[in-house]
C-alpha cells in the first residue's frame, strides 16, 4: 500500500513539474517551445541516481583503456575488409581526440558491413558500419555521428553502463567483456545522455569548422533512409538499426536544430564545412580542403 502511494506522489509532482515547465516554455519561447529544457530538467536527477549506483565499482582511468585494448583486441582478429573507410574514419576521431580527449585513451574505429548504425564501447572504441555511408551526405554529417558517440566515451556514459550492467547481472568483468566482443550485449543510453552526447558532438563540430547544422540534418537523413529501408523489408514500424539504440530521434533533430539557429547569426554559417567532397573521396578536411565545400546546408522555410 505505502509502496503504491510513494509511486502516484512520484507522478503527481511529475506532472506538476511538467506543468510549470510548459507554462515557463510557452512565457519565454511563445512561437515554439522546446523539449532540451525538459530532458535537463529530469535528466540529472537520474544521471545522479546512476553514478551513485555505480561508484562502488570505481574504475580508473587507466583501467578502462585497458578494457579499451582487450576489446580492440577482439575486433582487430576479426577485422573487415573495408581498410579505406577504417582508415578515413580513424583520422577523423583523432582530429577529435586532439581537440578532447579527457581520459588519454587510444582512440580505435572498427568498420563492418552492415545496416546504417554506429555505436561505442568503454575505452576509446567505435564500431561503424557500412551503410552510414550510405546516409551522410557530407563529411560534417559523418563527424557529427562519430563525435556523438566519442562523446558517450569522454562523458562516462559507457562505463557507467558497463559498470550497471556487472552489477545488474552479477557477472564477472570478463564475461561481460566476452558478451560485448562476442556482439551479445550493447550499451544503452537514458535519453538525458544522449542529450549530452548531442551537445558534445555539436560543440565538436564547432571546434572543428564544421557546418552547425549537420548534426540535425544527419538525424533527419537516418530517419529518412530508416523508414524507407526497413518498410521495404517487411518492418510495419520501420524501425533500423540505428533506433534500437538510439531512440527520440525527432526531439534530439528539433533540439540540434534549434541549438544551430542560435548560434548561428553569432557565427559566419558560410565559412562552416561540409566535405561532400572529402566524403566521397575519404580524404578528411584536414588532408584537403575543398574552398568550394564552405556553406551551411541549412535552408529556411
Amino acid at each position: 500500500m505505502m509502496k503504491r502511494i510513494v509511486l502516484l506522489m512520484v507522478f503527481v509532482i511529475s506532472l506538476i513539474a511538467l506543468g510549470v515547465y510548459v507554462i515557463h516554455e510557452k512565457k519565454n519561447n511563445p512561437s515554439k517551445p522546446s523539449l532540451e529544457g525538459l530532458f535537463t530538467l529530469f535528466g540529472k536527477p537520474i544521471k545522479a541516481i546512476d553514478r551513485s549506483i555505480t561508484k562502488t565499482l570505481h574504475v580508473t582511468n587507466k583501467e578502462e583503456a585497458e578494457y579499451g585494448r582487450s576489446i580492440s583486441t577482439y575486433y582487430e582478429k576479426n577485422s573487415s575488409n573495408f581498410l579505406k573507410e577504417q582508415q578515413y574514419l580513424q583520422k577523423l576521431v583523432d582530429e577529435m581526440a586532439k581537440q578532447s580527449n579527457p581520459k588519454n585513451l587510444t582512440w580505435k574505429v572498427f568498420i563492418y558491413d552492415g545496416p546504417a548504425n554506429a555505436y561505442a564501447l568503454p575505452g576509446g572504441v567505435i564500431v561503424v558500419f557500412t551503410g552510414l555511408f550510405e546516409v551522410v551526405q557530407n563529411e560534417a554529417e559523418l563527424v557529427s555521428i562519430l563525435a556523438h558517440e566519442k562523446g558517450h566515451v569522454d562523458l562516462g556514459h559507457c562505463m557507467d553502463g558497463f559498470r550497471l550492467a556487472i552489477k545488474g547481472k552479477n557477472m564477472p568483468l570478463n564475461g561481460l567483456l566476452n558478451l560485448i566482443t562476442q556482439g551479445l550485449w550493447h550499451l544503452s543510453f537514458s535519453k538525458y545522455q544522449e542529450k549530452e552526447a548531442d551537445d558534445y558532438a555539436f560543440n565538436m563540430l564547432r571546434a572543428l569548422g564544421y557546418d552547425p547544422f549537420s548534426l540535425s540534418k544527419a538525424f533527419i537523413n537516418l530517419k529518412k533512409w530508416s523508414e524507407k529501408h526497413y518498410k521495404m523489408k517487411n518492418d510495419p514500424r520501420g524501425i533500423g538499426a540505428y533506433f534500437t539504440t538510439h531512440p527520440a530521434l525527432d526531439v534530439r533533430i528539433e533540439n540540434a536544430q534549434e541549438k544551430a539557429k542560435r548560434i548561428s547569426s553569432s557565427i559566419n554559417v558560410q565559412k562552416a564545412y561540409q566535405g561532400r567532397a572529402n566524403l566521397q573521396n575519404r580524404i578528411t578536411k584536414e588532408e584537403h580542403h575543398y574552398e568550394d565545400e564552405e556553406g551551411s546546408s541549412h535552408k529556411e522555410d
